[in-house]
């Protein structure tokens, strides 16, 4: 397992360590990479593409391939490849029989994306298509995994598997002063390579919980969000939007009206009021969600990769794999109780500049209170992260 924290460059380092290793370390064979959205997988493709053309080796060639959104098997070839797939259109060809014709099973190498959700079943049943739950023999594929969070929460059992999965080895070990998560992440926003985290609070709202949805958080395992019935509760706060609205206004686009700002919204309609509000202000902004045609949500971050949008709304798409590292605004506007879960949205921002983002990213949390229930929002967990 290769584990770094959010922002710091996960799949480069990985792509580049296997280009290295071909180029001077007599490694061959095709590779799989597997992630499980279109998005992770594009940016595996991109990141392929570029570490070639800079750290290939001379005068050598490797295919590049696409296994998702119903693009078709790739074919075999002489030179290297790298067949970056879904887990979703992977486990379907599998399970039609529609991989190993095609080569899909011939692989020397294994990269599974996010791996910290590895141990779900869909991710297991396509292990044991590939051979990659039996122990490792000749013919047998080695297995490298990518994640921010190498622990599945609270849950130390589960933990435990994702570590065995493994083999109980990490790569990345001994390539910091400390194995502390907090003092990996100073390192690197000391090199550059993370940003600085300024931060900001915007007053919530109140609100109650009725015993079903206190029941709700108190299992296990802990939700990481507030039940949907509360979050849509706060969504339609109009004070606290109004809130969330004028702090933009005031702190960030009076100021510097060019910054890029992405912002977490509670609900599918909060995303989209708080954009339509913006536009009418004058201010550039569009919504995303999981309802969005993805061709459209492709259209719309690439207009915010680019400057066309200022403000990009978003609920529930973009806690890992979005890339914008130009980001220099992240709004956290839904409440949520997971530390871990909570750095992977910030973390869309704190790319620094040797990894081509901000030497500083801007980080706004909306501080909701809920009267009966204890537990704390998790950026007061991350004291330590503040600049």
């Amino acid at each position: 397992m290769i584990s770094l924290p959010t922002g710091a460059g996960k799949t480069r380092v990985a792509v580049q360590g296997i280009i290295e290793a071909m180029r001077e370390d007599g490694f061959c064979g095709n590779v799989l990479w597997v992630a499980d959205r279109g998005e992770l997988c594009e940016q595996a493709v991109e990141a392929w593409r570029q570490a070639w053309s800079s750290f290939g080796a001379p005068g050598g060639r490797v295919r590049i391939s696409r296994l998702w959104a119903g693009q078709a098997n790739p074919r075999p070839t002489e030179d290297p490849q790298v067949v970056v797939a879904t887990i979703q259109t992977l486990r379907s060809r599998l399970q039609n029989g529609r991989g190993g014709d095609d080569g899909l099973m011939e692989f020397a190498l294994v990269v599974f994306d996010e791996a910290h959700g590895s141990i779900a079943p869909t991710f297991t049943a396509v292990m044991q298509e590939v051979g990659l739950t039996r122990r490792r023999g000749d013919d047998e594929p080695f297995l490298v995994g990518l994640t921010a969070t190498p622990y599945r929460g609270r849950d130390e059992e589960e933990t435990a598997r994702l570590v065995r999965r493994y083999g109980g080895r990490r790569l990345d070990a001994g390539a910091f002063r400390s194995d502390d998560p907090e003092d990996v992440v100073s390192e690197l926003q000391t090199t550059r390579v993370l940003a600085l985290a300024d931060h900001q609070t915007i007053s919530g709202g109140h609100y109650s919980l009725s015993d079903e949805e206190l029941g709700e958080m108190t299992g296990e395992p802990r939700p990481p969000w507030l039940p949907r019935s509360v979050e849509d509760r706060i969504a339609q706060d109009a004070v606290r939007t109004k809130r969330i609205i004028e702090a933009y206004e005031v702190r960030v686009h009076r100021a510097n009206p060019d910054w890029p700002v992405l912002v977490f919204a509670t609900s599918v309609e909060h995303a989209q009021t708080i954009a339509a509000v913006l536009t009418t202000r004058g201010v550039p902004a569009r919504a995303v969600s999981g309802t969005t045609e993805a061709s459209t949500r492709r259209r719309i971050v690439e207009d915010f990769r680019r400057g066309v949008l200022k403000v990009l709304v978003n609920y529930g798409v973009f806690r890992e794999g979005f890339d914008a590292p130009r980001t220099r605004v992240i709004i956290v506007a839904r409440p949520v109780y997971s530390p871990n879960l909570y750095f992977q949205m910030i973390g869309r921002g704190l790319r620094g500049p040797r990894n081509g983002g901000t030497d500083r990213c801007l980080i706004m949390n909306v501080e909701d209170n809920i009267d009966n229930f204890e537990r704390k929002l998790a950026f007061s967990d991350l004291d330590w992260l503040w600049a």
